[in-house]
């Protein structure tokens, strides 16, 4: 990606986090990006409350659906109670997010196991020491698409 996106270190991203990268990114300032984020926002909320659907490529896509009405209880009295139908908002992760989640998933368990010396990795493939039954070691060697974590 970037300097600034590669070594920020947040717990999560908030918006006023997002609006100080996109500050500093284009050069504008603090209240531009705060009235661009903040329109960003606002033009997915209406969408949604029009009940039209948000997608943004290469993340994922936003959709109303409508639940029923179910039967459900009071958590403080335990008395059985209706639960309206109602809308929701409904996320589905894009194929290149859910890739990319894959990706850092086989790395931080590469990493996980370079700690634990169950692994050894290499640049490009992993190469685990497996037991044969008659005690002869043999390496398995495999790419990230291939690896299991």
């Amino acid at each position: 990606m970037n300097y600034l996106t590669d070594n920020l270190a947040l717990s999560s991203l908030t918006k006023a986090a997002l609006v100080e990268m996109l500050a500093v990114e284009m050069g504008i300032s603090g209240r531009e990006s705060r009235e661009m984020v903040n329109g960003f926002f606002e033009l997915i909320q209406e969408q949604l409350s029009l009940g039209k659907q948000v997608k943004l490529s290469g993340f994922g896509n936003f959709e109303v659906k409508k639940r029923g009405a179910r039967p459900g209880r009071n958590p403080r009295t335990g008395e059985d109670a209706l639960i309206s139908s109602r809308q929701v908002v409904k996320f589905s992760s894009g194929p290149k997010l859910v890739q990319r989640m894959a990706a850092r998933k086989w790395a931080e368990s590469a990493s996980e196991a370079r700690r634990s010396d169950t692994y050894a990795f290499q640049e490009i493939a992993y190469v685990r020491p497996l037991q044969e039954p008659g005690g002869v070691r043999q390496a398995i060697a495999a790419t990230p698409e291939t690896h299991k974590g």
